[in-house]
């Protein structure tokens, strides 16, 4: 340790490598579909089931999201982004018009996004004193929230509109309306005595029957503007897709119910207090023909291919119920972003009178793979695993049916005897035999992502043989700790991988261009090929060739 004379400021220089690389996340999931609630065309992040039902409801018989997204944290997800989707311009939010007798000032409440999930959402309200009165509401499945002590004045510090926003009981259900909206609300008065004053909500529309095709694409939105598929281009951190709600829903009613259904803990109401209209049957989204379904698929195909860093999970039709049918619908793609999973699976369902739905596999099967990548990595495959949140196949596979599917890598879903339900193979929808497996497209997409992302800091660089060899160096690092996780092939680190980074790869030309090239093999784990990937970098991005 060097010593030092007297008081001063001293320059020690040290030859150290700060720039090291690490494995990019891989089993953050992205879902587009259709919810009974929430906010439209926005990405949001969810972290468990019960965040998600706060925020958009119980699954519905209107959509598939739901479903997909109970499936993908039953089977061991732990974050995903979801966008709900309708027609914007026709989905309407349901409000109150409260007219307070005491000041005179007539004010509103509107449900917290649109739909007709909040039309007779009951809101009660008592004066406290001049300026403070009690808040509460509920639902018709009996969702309740509560506030006590609120206040209209701006400049109080439990003024509404500040609680509901900024306060540590925030509301999931309603907030203050900026402007009165040009739709019937419903009205109510909270007087100038300590009475109970008590209203519904009125006025929400799903925005469900006139949602096209370009509303979950993305691909219709105005300039600036960023609808379903699209909202999830901007989240990075995105690496498997579904959108469950590109196939038909069966237009299943529920019975309707008796006006006193409705359990009122919150207050005491009298009997008749509350009018309630009965429930309107549910808004269901006009089916898409196969054409559309067939370009919706092709849209995340090409998200996937786009960007580089995701995957896409794909549904087979409902009405596909025998192998040769699912053969020629698997027969319109050719990709090594995207897998087809084969039958339908058969749920739960909450609302349901014979308490079963049949749904898309796409979002159970996204659980099992961030589970996958979770517990083991993602250089394992994510095949033979007992599924979650399955009460059984729509159709049962035999032996034969799953040759014929396997030969042409479609993915089966079979019910296997003490063993559950089970993802069976995991196979991309790539013709090229290299890409055959799902477990080697997402292993080279996280190592190419995660050299991507992390060697930014080279175009500060002067484009020499000392960036050439620091460049090696990180990477060999970053390989060899995934060969050492045994997330690549090979007795040797040199067997499964080789990095070369030098005048070979980088000519006189390439630097001209303001070119460096670095070449990298890889021996995933077996039965997958040596795959070579060319990475370069010019002006900031990433040039890949795969091959």
């Amino acid at each position: 340790m060097p010593t030092y004379p007297k008081p001063d400021v001293y320059f020690e220089w040290y030859d150290s490598h700060p720039h090291i690389l690490t494995p990019r996340r891989t089993d953050i999931a992205g879902f587009v579909g259709i919810a009974a609630r929430g906010p439209l065309h926005e990405a949001h992040k969810i972290a468990s089931w019960t965040q998600y039902v706060s925020l958009y409801g119980e699954p519905t018989p209107q959509g598939y999201l739901g479903y997909a997204v109970r499936g993908f944290f039953a089977n061991g997800g732990a974050e995903c982004w979801v966008v709900r989707v309708a027609d914007p311009n026709m989905a309407q939010t349901a409000g109150i018009r409260i007219q307070d007798v005491a000041t005179n000032r007539q004010w509103q409440l509107e449900a917290a996004s649109p739909g007709s999930w909040a039309n007779d959402l009951i809101v009660t309200m008592q004066r406290v004193n001049e300026d403070r009165f009690n808040l509460s509401l509920q639902l018709r499945d009996g969702t309740q929230e509560g506030w006590s002590l609120l206040s209209l004045n701006p400049a109080d510090e439990r003024y509404i509109a500040t609680v509901f926003e900024h306060g540590d009981s925030q509301s999931f259900l309603v907030q203050m309306a900026e402007s009165t909206p040009n739709y019937l609300m419903g009205t109510m008065s909270l007087d100038d005595e300590w009475h109970i004053n008590a209203g519904a909500m009125r006025g929400g529309c799903d925005g469900l029957a006139t949602m096209g095709a370009t509303h979950i694409s993305g691909d219709g939105a105005p300039i600036n503007v960023r609808w379903g598929l699209r909202a999830l281009e901007v989240i990075d951190e995105v690496s498997i897709i579904a959108i469950p709600d590109i196939m038909p829903k069966p237009e299943y009613v529920p019975p309707r119910k008796k006006e006193r259904d409705i359990p009122c803990s919150v207050i005491e109401l009298p009997e008749d207090y509350v009018e309630l209209l009965p429930p309107s049957p549910p808004e269901f989204a006009y089916p898409f023909s196969d054409d559309e379904i067939e370009a919706l698929q092709q849209a995340m195909i090409r998200h996937c291919e786009q960007l580089k860093d995701r995957f896409a999970i794909l549904d087979v039709r409902p009405n596909d119920t025998v192998p040769q049918a699912v053969i020629n619908w698997r027969l319109k793609y050719d990709t090594r972003y995207a897998a087809l999973y084969f039958p339908w699976l058969t749920v739960n369902c909450p609302v349901c009178d014979n308490d079963n739905f049949n749904v898309p596999p796409s979002g159970h099967a996204a659980g099992v793979y961030a589970n996958t990548d979770l517990t083991v990595g993602v250089h394992q495959a994510p095949a033979n695993v007992d599924m979650e949140d399955v009460k059984d196949v729509v159709m049962v596979l035999d032996d034969t049916s799953h040759v014929l599917l396997r030969e042409k890598r479609i993915n089966s879903i079979r019910a296997v005897p003490a063993g559950g339900i089970r993802l069976i193979d995991s196979f991309t929808l790539s013709s090229d035999s290299l890409w055959r497996y799902i477990n080697v497209r997402r292993l080279i997409t996280m190592i190419a992502e995660a050299i991507d992302e992390q060697t930014q800091w080279t175009v500060f660089e002067p484009n020499d043989l000392n960036l050439a060899s620091e460049i090696t160096r990180i990477i060999r690092q970053f390989l060899g700790g995934l060969w050492e996780r045994r997330m690549l092939s090979g007795a040797t680190s040199g067997d499964a991988f080789t990095v070369r980074c030098d005048e070979t790869t980088t000519q006189p030309h390439d630097i001209d261009a303001g070119r460096l090239i670095c070449e990298v093999g890889l021996l995933p784990p077996w039965p997958a090929e040596f795959v070579i990937v060319r990475i370069g970098r010019q002006e900031g991005r990433t040039e890949l060739i795969e091959g």
